[in-house]
C-alpha cells in the first residue's frame, strides 16, 4: 500500500512539473519567438519601403513624397514626407536613430540577421523544451508500469 502511494505522490510530482514548469517555459519560448518574427516583418516592411522611395522619381529630385501612414489598427492617414532622402528607424529601446536611406537598407540587413539568429536559437530552446517534456512523460508511463506507447500501423492508402 504504502508502495502505491509513494508512486502516485511521485506521479503527482512529476506532473506538477511538467505543468508548472515546462509547460509555462515552452509558452515563453514560443511569445518570445513570435515577437521576434514580427520585429523581424516590420524590419522587412521597412527595407520594401525604403527601397520604393529610393526608386521612386520624386526622392531623386529631392522633392516632397507623398504617402500613407498607419496610425495604428490600420487607420492611414495622408502624410508628406519634406526630406525623402533620410529616414528615422527604432534601434531598440526607445531611440530612434535618423538614417540616409543606404544607411538604414544597411542597418535593417544587420538586425533582420542578428533577429533571425535569436529566432533560431529560440526555436532550439523550444525543442529542448519539448524534449525534456516527453522525456518526463517517459519516465511516467515507466513510473506506473504502462507499457510503451504503442502507435496504430500507417495505412498505404
Amino acid at each position: 500500500m504504502e508502495d502505491g502511494v509513494d508512486v502516485e505522490e511521485e506521479v503527482k510530482k512529476y506532473e506538477e512539473f511538467i505543468n508548472d514548469k515546462l509547460k509555462k517555459d515552452l509558452e515563453t519560448v514560443r511569445k518570445n519567438q513570435e515577437g521576434i518574427n514580427t520585429k523581424i516583418a516590420e524590419y522587412v516592411q521597412l527595407k520594401s519601403f525604403i527601397e520604393n522611395v529610393k526608386s521612386s522619381e520624386e526622392s531623386r529630385s529631392g522633392k516632397e513624397l507623398k504617402t500613407q501612414v498607419d496610425l495604428g489598427c490600420n487607420f492611414y492617414c495622408q502624410a508628406r514626407i519634406t526630406d525623402p532622402s533620410k529616414i528615422l528607424v527604432s534601434v531598440g529601446y526607445g531611440f530612434y536613430v535618423e538614417f540616409t536611406l543606404d544607411e538604414a537598407l544597411g542597418f535593417i540587413e544587420k538586425k533582420c540577421n542578428q533577429l533571425s539568429t535569436y529566432s533560431a536559437k529560440l526555436g532550439q530552446d523550444s525543442a529542448r523544451i519539448k524534449a525534456n517534456i516527453k522525456l518526463v512523460m517517459e519516465g511516467l508511463r515507466e513510473l506506473q508500469n504502462l507499457g510503451p506507447v504503442k502507435k496504430p500501423p500507417l495505412s498505404v492508402w
